[in-house]
């Protein structure tokens, strides 16, 4: 199997950055079944404070694995620049 990894500032369900999101969300959904498809992203929407409703453990389904990094608090932007 094929790991392909994939770093992007917003990931759903963030919504305030618009068709990138989705664009990026339909992209990892339609990679082939060989792949496995592994996201890290932040765990804010654009813009907010507040963190999205998104579990600290990552988020499997069919061959995607979601990571949403905790980027609050003073070094927060560190982790995902």
């Amino acid at each position: 199997m094929t790991a392909v990894r994939v770093l992007a500032p917003y990931f759903p369900p963030a919504v305030a950055g618009g068709g990138p999101i989705r664009t990026l969300d339909a992209l990892t959904r339609a990679a082939p079944s060989r792949m496995h498809v592994e996201v890290l992203t932040r765990d804010r929407d654009l813009q907010a404070r507040v963190r999205l409703d998104v579990p600290r453990s990552p988020v499997r389904d069919a061959h995607r694995t979601v990571h949403f990094l905790d980027t609050g608090g003073p070094t927060g932007t560190l982790r995902l620049a």
